[in-house]
């Protein structure tokens, strides 16, 4: 908070003026997205109502917690699906649905599948989250509504909201944000995904980004998860192991090879190994890696995004450093070699 607030009043004195969210992104003072995490209330807004005496916007509680939201949700901008949704709302357009197809293949050449649809508007829906009572925490986080038919509509409470033109900026400012931040570092797309080589991503991003219908926790994922529905396989590795934790020995052999450990207690004959090696009937199975330097990190909780992988010969059982455990290791090739400085700040070599 202390980082931010020296940001915000640098900035305030070179303008004349409270910035806007935008702002600091033209003047170069500090990444935004830090006004938008939990010190601050999730928000730009509820961090001028902390930190500005003369900032006089008071939003009703509903409208204070649907800028929370979005701004959490959507600011990092890794997608721009769910601000164009917000875009046609704010500029009265009736047709969402179609209209975010139509977007999103002028903005970035991408062809909305049904599942990235469907994610969508999971999303906007608040049925995202995996259990009721995730969906309860955030009772009323709804955008859209779907019609019997499937359309898309704006949700009624949204539109209510949306009268306080001092909320409406807020959305229209936070769109804006969440479209230039995203043109800035992801709108080079790998291949026909939403994710962009080389850029860091959470395992919530990753569930979302790969079209997942609801978000798993890591917990869940403990490594990597294949999803039945999309037949995606995100593999994640923390490179530097505490000492405490299980001893796997996940390490590269070059910026193109890496040796990988499995889940405890998993054969090289089980549906893991199976699913790995693309074996019937996971033939179909897309292998994505996502690798970060260790997760003790508080300020990077995410991975880098490095490209689709594929087997390198047959898994195989062996026996963890430690004696107490069993695995199978298996040898994965990178489509795309690491980019050279990733691969030496990974690595510490």
């Amino acid at each position: 908070m202390e980082l931010l607030r020296e940001a915000y009043l640098a900035l305030k004195n070179k303008l004349g003026r409270v910035p806007d969210l935008t702002d600091y992104e033209e003047h170069g003072q500090i990444d935004a997205v830090k006004f938008l995490q939990k010190g601050t209330g999730y928000s730009y807004h509820s961090f001028l109502a902390r930190v500005e005496r003369n900032y006089q916007i008071r939003l009703t509680q509903d409208a204070t917690r649907r800028i929370a939201w979005l701004s959490r949700k959507l600011g990092n901008a890794v997608r721009l699906s769910e601000t164009i949704v917000l875009r046609s709302i704010l500029e009265g357009e009736h047709h969402l649905k179609a209209s975010l197809v139509r977007r999103l293949a002028a903005a970035c050449g991408y062809k909305a599948t049904q599942a990235h649809l469907q994610s969508v508007e999971n999303m906007l829906t608040n049925n995202f989250e995996r259990t009721e009572q995730d969906r309860a925490r955030q009772w009323g986080m709804t955008f859209i509504a779907v019609s019997p038919n499937g359309e898309w509509e704006a949700d009624p409470g949204f539109v209510q909201a949306l009268e306080d033109a001092n909320f409406k900026h807020m959305v229209e400012e936070l769109c804006t944000f969440v479209e230039r931040r995203w043109q800035a570092l992801y709108s080079a797309r790998y291949k026909a995904t939403m994710l962009s080589l080389g850029a860091s991503y959470t395992y919530d991003d990753v569930c979302r980004l790969l079209d997942w219908d609801k978000l798993m926790p890591a917990q869940n994922i403990g490594g990597y998860f294949y999803h039945a529905g999309t037949k995606t396989l995100p593999i994640f590795i923390n490179y530097d192991k505490p000492s405490d934790a299980i001893p796997y020995e996940d390490r590269f052999l070059s910026r193109q090879e890496l040796l990988f450990l499995s889940k405890t207690n998993r054969r090289a004959d089980s549906d893991d190994a199976r699913r790995m090696t693309r074996q019937n009937p996971y033939e179909d199975t897309t292998i994505y890696l996502f690798v970060r330097k260790n997760k003790n990190d508080n300020e990077a909780k995410s991975f880098y995004f490095l490209g689709e992988i594929e087997a390198c010969g047959a898994p195989h059982d062996v026996t963890l450093r430690d004696g107490k455990g069993r695995a199978f290791e298996i040898r994965w090739k990178l489509q795309q070699a690491v980019e050279q400085g990733l691969y030496e700040y990974l690595t510490g070599e």
